[in-house]
């Protein structure tokens, strides 16, 4: 059931990233340390996080690009090729490792979504994470306030890919005015995606000297391109649009750039 809307009844949407955006997830601090602890008793002593990683990239640059997000495929594709017989299951670890100090809630982030609900504003979260791995952090941490919840595996697109952003924000485009808003800290997934999909951007910065303010995307290019290159997606990269873009380091500020 919808929640009824307020004010002056706008209908803008706003679509979150999850991931250093929204929360600090489980895997660098718990669940990619167990995985490395199991393959090195059971294989040869080799960094098996950084095999991960190269998987994923390696099915991207494939063009699958959802099953790259598919930590269990991962798992069982690393361990094959490195002859290791071993089970994991990454959701199980990552229900395990849902609590402080492997994962943790952005500050400030309850508040901010609250606040914006109530506005009126539709909050959908987008992530290019599977469901059964993201929403187990979100129950254990205990983020409520958002109207929606997206994974590229039940859409079958990733972002940047324009369709997940369209996708996300079609169950509440009707009667919609306003063009929606995406919310999130990489400058290719979230902003150059959301300007993919002609949406507008707010782009969270993490360096500590970032102050609000607005940047243009096209200075970005060569960070973009870099970026594209190192997660398997440059034939995503066609151009970069001549955008102005505004930043927040911290989430309170997003309230006043909607």
């Amino acid at each position: 059931m919808e929640k009824a809307l307020v004010g002056d009844d706008r209908r803008l949407i706003i679509i979150f990233d999850l991931d250093n955006t929204l929360i600090s997830n489980p895997y660098a601090k718990g669940v990619f340390p167990h995985i490395q602890r199991i393959m090195s008793e059971r294989g040869k002593k080799k960094d098996y996080i950084r095999a991960l990683l190269e998987e994923s990239v390696r099915l991207r640059r494939e063009g699958k690009l959802v099953e790259s997000y598919d930590w269990d495929l991962i798992v069982r594709n690393v361990a094959r090729s490195n002859r290791i017989r071993v089970r994991v299951d990454v959701a199980d670890l990552v229900r395990r490792y849902s609590k402080p100090p492997y994962t943790s809630m952005e500050p400030g982030a309850n508040e901010m979504l609250k606040s914006l609900q109530e506005r009126g504003y539709r909050i959908v979260i987008l992530t290019n994470g599977y469901e059964k791995f993201q929403l187990p952090v979100i129950e254990s941490l205990g983020l409520v306030n958002y109207d929606l919840f997206v994974s590229a595996d039940k859409i079958g697109f990733i972002k940047p890919q324009p369709e997940a952003f369209k996708l996300a924000a079609k169950p509440f485009l009707e009667n919609n005015s306003e063009r929606p808003v995406v919310v999130g800290d990489s400058i290719l997934f979230d902003v150059f995606g959301a300007s993919l999909a002609g949406f507008r951007a707010i782009w969270r910065r993490r360096d500590e000297k970032t102050k609000t303010k607005s940047v243009r995307l096209l200075d970005f290019r060569s960070l973009i391109r870099r970026t594209a290159r190192k997660e398997g997606l440059e034939g995503l990269i066609k151009t970069v649009p001549d955008l102005t873009v505004p930043t927040a380091r911290d989430l309170p500020e997003i309230v006043e750039l909607v």
